[in-house]
């Protein structure tokens, strides 16, 4: 059976309410489960050192806890659902696991992004204003930095997600055009099948 592209996408379009029950273990899945598990450890290992000794905690250590914090809560609230979604075609575990995982993609991937920005203006003003960060950055200011963010964070994008949650559902791929991605698993596994 000879299959182009097209044809594949207007066979996945039409039939989006296939359900394939079990997991396609490409190279995608694979590497996901390896970054989540050597991110998830190495984290962990940090964290640890912090917490053993509190004297490592400094004003400007406080936003690598922050970043640290935010890795270990993306290892545990986003990846395994990315996995989820790489290894199915379909949204198979429901809609309050569609929320978490938005959750995750949205404010704590942000907060990634935001503790990098934050650690970024802080080296910054460190460069620049060497007497004032002296006298200024306490371990209390570094703390209020890191609460605000998250509190943005919260203000932006959970409207949004709960929203998605009563309404809409972007994780149901019954309700959205597939990704190429899964018109190429489903064309590997009807010829799996064939």
């Amino acid at each position: 059976m000879n299959w182009n592209l097209s044809e594949l996408a207007n066979s996945v379009q039409s039939n989006q309410t296939q359900r394939i029950d079990s997991p396609l273990w490409s190279f995608d899945p694979c590497f996901t489960l390896g970054v989540s598990v050597s991110a998830l450890m190495t984290t962990c290992s940090v964290l640890y050192l912090f917490l053993r000794d509190l004297t490592l905690i400094t004003p400007f250590t406080v936003s690598l806890l922050n970043l640290l914090v935010a890795n270990l809560l993306l290892c545990l609230l986003f990846y395994p659902f990315f996995l989820i979604e790489q290894l199915y075609l379909t949204w198979p575990i429901g809609n309050s696991s569609c929320t978490l995982y938005q959750y995750g993609a949205w404010v704590i991937a942000g907060a990634l992004c935001n503790t990098h920005a934050l650690i970024a203006l802080n080296r910054l003003w460190a460069v620049y204003f060497p007497d004032s960060y002296r006298r200024k950055h306490k371990k209390k200011l570094a703390f209020c930095e890191c609460l605000g963010m998250w509190i943005y964070l919260h203000v932006g994008c959970l409207p949004g997600i709960i929203l998605d949650h009563l309404w809409c559902q972007v994780c149901l791929q019954d309700l959205m055009p597939p990704k190429a991605s899964t018109s190429i698993r489903l064309f590997v596994r009807r010829t799996e099948l064939a």
